[in-house]
């Protein structure tokens, strides 16, 4: 565990404040790891999760579906929102009920925390399709969760949040104040509540090394397909980070550090990664961001 604050190391120590992880989070991302595997394995969880089934329910009687209060079962539910769409309503309603007890501060509600996260996801997801196909559900709860750490220290420091983020400057001057007002960075608040959490060390990585994608390792994929993808919602105005100013606004670090891991044949052009994250992105109204 880094050297965070105290009163954060005892937040975090805190059961309370740490909701367990629901077991159909953990059956779903070991069921990525087999291709021949369905999503009829997870009815038993989902069955046992009235929250998650009643929301899915609600997405399968949406009026995009075109199916309004026809779709009564979730047998139904699940085979008409597709596997992956069902996979991605999963992991945001996770996300949204293990954080619902942790208000918002002014600041964070203000620069549109949930939006940006959304869109990074959706972004994440969509550019993994072609990059890590095997690693898409990671990537997709990697971005979702790449800034959770502000959650955190809202939580333990609201006042001094919401004055570190109302303050003019740029990334780079943020970067240091941010720990000198707090004590810790919500990069390393967030990685360490994914430890809590259990989750794989490659979203656990991704998460902490989002800012820094040259410090990542051993999960370098997942994390420079978070980082491409928060620089595209950066872009497109679904922005929530301190840091834009100061970042590379198209990630070319990890852009490079991707087209040497992924074949040549695979690695779509700059070009091709703007359209998949734009399109991606503007889907974000459809992804259910708060539950």
């Amino acid at each position: 565990m880094p050297d965070l604050p105290k009163k954060l190391a005892r937040w975090l120590e805190n059961g309370e404040a740490l909701p367990h992880l629901r077991p159909v989070i953990a059956e779903l991302l070991d069921l990525t790891k087999d291709p021949s595997a369905t999503l009829d394995v997870l009815m038993p969880s989902l069955s046992c999760d009235p929250a998650l089934v009643g929301h899915l329910l609600r997405q399968a009687n949406s009026p995009v579906m075109g199916l309004s209060g026809k779709v009564t079962t979730l047998q139904l539910a699940m085979s008409l929102l597709g596997v992956d769409e069902m996979k991605r309503i999963v992991l945001s309603c996770f996300l949204n009920s293990a954080t619902e007890h942790i208000p918002l501060t002014r600041a964070l509600m203000r620069r549109g925390y949930w939006k940006h996260s959304v869109a990074c996801a959706n972004a994440s997801w969509a550019i993994a399709t072609v990059v890590a196909p095997y690693e898409k559900e990671e990537c997709y709860l990697a971005g979702l969760l790449h800034d959770v750490g502000w959650l955190v220290l809202g939580a333990c420091f609201p006042d001094e949040l919401d004055q570190l983020l109302g303050l003019p400057g740029e990334g780079l001057e943020i970067m240091g104040l941010e720990f000198r007002m707090l004590g810790a960075r919500h990069t390393e608040a967030g990685a360490e509540l994914c430890r809590r959490w259990r989750f794989p060390a490659m979203i656990t990585e991704a998460v902490e090394q989002h800012h820094t994608p040259a410090q990542a390792r051993r999960h370098t994929v997942i994390t420079d397909v978070v980082n491409i993808s928060e620089a595209f919602a950066n872009n497109m105005e679904y922005g929530f980070d301190v840091y834009e100013q100061e970042r590379d606004p198209f990630a070319s670090f990890s852009f490079r550090r991707l087209g040497k891991t992924i074949p040549a044949h695979k690695m779509p052009s700059a070009q091709d990664f703007s359209e998949i994250a734009e399109a991606a992105i503007k889907d974000v109204i459809r992804t259910p961001a708060n539950v």
